[in-house]
């Protein structure tokens, strides 16, 4: 038996950051919005032993993929004897803000509890992730959600807005989640906006929408890597009703109101040497497949 489950990128359509937490993580609070961009995890139950290929190969030690920590964090916590091969064909690039290695982590979880026949509910999966990442519990969730505390804190959102993104970053390079948190410094407290980014989502106003989007680790980020604002500023000159940072970075998205136009700016980005895609958001879970 051989279970399989996209695990989807995501972006952070608002990322508000402060102080530290007696954890060491930052209180950060997010809307979060999965899309289409995915990489596939398949799972094969084992009668003892893990196993985990990447394709294309990455050069993360195993105690440090989060995916085969999950599998770990798994079967210590159900106290289940056995094992799984775990493959993971990966689309998402590596340390770009768009939580592809949370994604692989929450689909092994899920996949893994299917296969040995759910021991676990899904707020104990959730608490699982929580261990492991702080997108991970989103991850699990997928669609829309407003995610608060260290990323622990996820209440799902329902909404029918229709825009389409381009992702873009320099090709080869990658931030450090944490280095970026630690350079950024917590500026004073705004108003908060998320509840009137909610609100502009649910009533399809893109343009409002648009205006309201931020990320407080953008201006960090950016002195780190000067590039992300020049591919914010080609974004906007190609049309993007808002060009923002996504997550940590570097990985900038564009939003648009036409499929076509996005497609036509993906491909523009993609020969003036950046790594692109064109995306749509994913606004519900998908199911695992049996084969």
């Amino acid at each position: 038996m051989i279970l399989q489950r996209p695990a989807l990128a995501k972006v952070n359509l608002a990322l508000s950051v402060r102080g530290l937490r007696s954890d060491g993580y930052h209180q950060i609070e997010s809307v979060m919005q999965t899309i289409d961009l995915a990489d596939e995890v398949r799972i094969r139950p084992l009668r003892w032993g893990l196993r985990l290929t990447c394709h294309p190969s990455l050069s993360i030690p195993l105690d440090r993929n989060l995916a085969y920590k999950a599998a770990e964090l798994f079967f210590r916590a159900t106290s289940l004897r056995g094992g799984a091969e775990i493959v993971i064909r990966k689309r998402i690039p590596v340390a770009a803000g768009l939580g592809g290695g949370s994604a692989d982590a929450a689909a092994t979880l899920i996949l893994l509890n299917d296969a040995y026949g759910n021991p676990l509910s899904p707020m104990q999966l959730e608490e699982l992730g929580g261990q492991l990442g702080s997108d991970v519990p989103f991850a699990m969730r997928q669609g829309t959600a407003w995610v608060a505390g260290r990323g622990e804190q996820v209440t799902s959102l329902t909404h029918s807005c229709s825009f389409h993104l381009v992702l873009a970053k320099p090709v080869g390079t990658f931030l450090s989640t944490r280095d970026v948190y630690t350079r950024y410094q917590p500026k004073e407290e705004s108003p908060n906006i998320m509840s009137a980014i909610v609100k502009a989502l649910k009533s399809n106003d893109i343009a409002t929408m648009a205006g309201l989007l931020f990320n407080d680790l953008e201006e960090t980020a950016c002195r780190m890597l000067p590039s992300i604002a020049s591919i914010k500023q080609e974004l906007r000159q190609q049309g993007a009703v808002v060009a923002l940072l996504s997550g940590s970075g570097p990985t900038v998205f564009g939003v648009f109101q036409q499929e076509n136009e996005a497609v036509r700016v993906a491909q523009t980005l993609a020969g003036k040497g950046y790594w692109t895609v064109a995306a749509h958001p994913v606004l519900s879970a998908n199911s695992p497949d049996e084969e």
